[in-house]
């Protein structure tokens, strides 16, 4: 709930005029369900859980609901930037070829402040295949697509391939993506269109102890699907996702510890002792 009105706000303030938003609540006990039975705008339909359901579970409820040409999955603490949604449908439908758009995006803390801009899309070409996307990925040992917010689909694409697996969880949308990149090519929008949250006690960073084994294992049975992964990169991937924990970890630790203090700041007293 802390950040789930800025999501939706965002969605409806895009520049694209067309849209459907869908939210499905699941097993919400922090007001949400009660705020969002409140929403009249005609563009949102909310689904609720009859039960608590994984994630992964939760995902695949949201994309098969979706009936627009294109879709995009946004957690409750992420948010997009106004023209998000236009510059990649416009990507999309200038490259009929594509089954995916992925944009750049910034990273913030648990305020909002930005940590990280422009990350993302690193090694990859304006149009790229499966296979040059996972070399990208490899190289750098990391999702250089972005989290899902960063990622639009065709939706007749990604709903081939549903569900959502559940085998490596710290690459779920990279998993997902590349499943989609087995029907066409990925666009590549360099402006920077969404914001990642970073919050200590995000699903992410409860994974993060867990992402360089996950990234390394899901590239090896990448490479055994045929996808142009040789013996070297392999190596490289593992070598650098490892790197790549280590630093994630310092800059989730600075970003806790910052989000503590302002908080204690937060709390303090203002008028005369």
């Amino acid at each position: 709930m802390p950040h789930l009105k800025q999501a939706v706000s965002t969605v409806l303030a895009q520049t694209y005029p067309r849209i459907e938003l869908i939210i499905v609540e699941n097993g919400s006990t922090d007001g949400t369900r009660e705020w969002l039975d409140g929403l009249s705008d005609p563009r949102i339909r909310i689904f609720h859980q009859p039960e608590l359901v994984p994630v992964f579970q939760n995902w695949t409820t949201a994309i098969e609901l979706a009936n627009g040409e294109f879709v995009k999955l946004l957690c409750a603490d992420d948010f997009l930037k106004p023209e998000s949604i236009s510059r990649q449908v416009a990507a999309l439908q200038a490259n009929r070829n594509a089954v995916m758009a992925a944009a750049k995006r910034d990273i913030c803390d648990d305020w909002g402040r930005t940590v990280i801009r422009g990350r993302g899309l690193d090694g990859l070409s304006e149009v790229s295949t499966q296979a040059e996307v996972a070399a990208a990925c490899a190289n750098a040992g990391t999702n250089v697509l972005g989290e899902p917010h960063a990622v639009m689909y065709r939706t007749t694409s990604v709903k081939t391939e549903m569900p959502w697996s559940s085998h490596y969880p710290y690459v779920v949308d990279l998993d997902m993506s590349m499943r989609v990149l087995g029907h066409g090519d990925l666009v590549a929008v360099r402006s920077s269109d969404s914001v990642f949250r970073l919050t200590s006690g995000s699903w992410s960073s409860r994974l993060m102890h867990e992402q360089a084994s996950q990234f390394a294992a899901w590239m090896q049975e990448l490479a055994y699907n045929s996808v142009g992964l040789d013996d070297r990169l392999l190596a490289r991937a593992s070598k650098r996702s490892a790197r790549n924990q280590l630093a994630r970890r310092v800059v989730y630790v600075g970003v806790d510890a910052r989000s503590r203090m302002l908080n204690r700041l937060s709390r303090r007293p203002t008028g005369p002792l």
